[in-house]
């Protein structure tokens, strides 16, 4: 198997040899209760989004969700889905990023590929009732051993996001070129291939870009 050497690009601005995970505990430390994020319901400290990402890591170990395993992320711009991207990462699982507008026959392929062990999603979204849908990918990929949604649902094959609420452990630190998450392709070629991005190049773009815009602590970027 072909393995990139990363050892290349460490002497780049921005290249940081940390995980994901790494850089959410120093911002959580350095800007504690300044806000992270917010959306129209609620707001998040640094330091809150800090210990609610630990808390639904440890709930998903407490669910079986192992380092490496893969999870599938379909939730809309809300400060719940900026919570579980960083409790999954917390976990050592690898977050695939599926759009809101997927839907089945997008994912098909994804879920016969990364075979994920857990699946987030909205309860519904403009107009769109994901539960459903969520079954019946569930139902055709037996590695799917829970669905995770937004509210409490009467369903019982369905699990509340805010029941993964853990005790806090510690976690098994992962290496900064390990994959941390699997974006997806546009799928102009037929259904979406996975992107994988390391945790180092990952924070990277996102470091370079934020620079190159301007941003710094000062920002509050695209607060939904």
């Amino acid at each position: 198997m072909y393995k990139k050497d990363y050892t290349i690009y460490e002497g780049l601005k921005n290249w940081e040899k940390k995980t994901i995970g790494k850089h959410l505990s120093e911002w959580a430390e350095k800007y504690s209760e300044r806000t992270a994020c917010s959306d129209q319901e609620r707001s998040i400290t640094y330091n809150e989004l800090y210990q609610r990402a630990l808390g639904i890591a440890s709930g998903l170990a407490e669910n079986g969700i192992s380092k490496g395993e893969n999870v599938v992320i379909q939730l809309p711009n809300s400060v719940t889905f900026v919570e579980v991207f960083f409790g999954v990462i917390l976990a050592g699982a690898v977050p695939i990023m599926a759009l809101p507008a997927h839907r089945k026959g997008d994912l098909e392929g994804i879920f016969s590929i990364a075979e994920p062990k857990a699946y987030f999603i909205p309860e519904s979204y403009r107009g769109v009732d994901y539960i459903p849908m969520a079954k019946e990918l569930c139902k055709e990929y037996s590695s799917v051993k829970h669905i995770f949604t937004d509210i409490v649902s009467s369903d019982d094959s369905v699990e509340s996001i805010g029941s993964l609420n853990g005790d806090v452990r510690e976690f098994d630190e992962a290496s900064p070129y390990d994959t941390a998450l699997l974006l997806l392709s546009g799928g102009t070629t037929g259904t979406p291939k996975l992107i994988p991005r390391t945790h180092s190049d990952y924070m990277y773009n996102s470091m370079t870009a934020a620079e190159k815009c301007e941003i710094d602590e000062n920002c509050a970027y695209l607060e939904i």
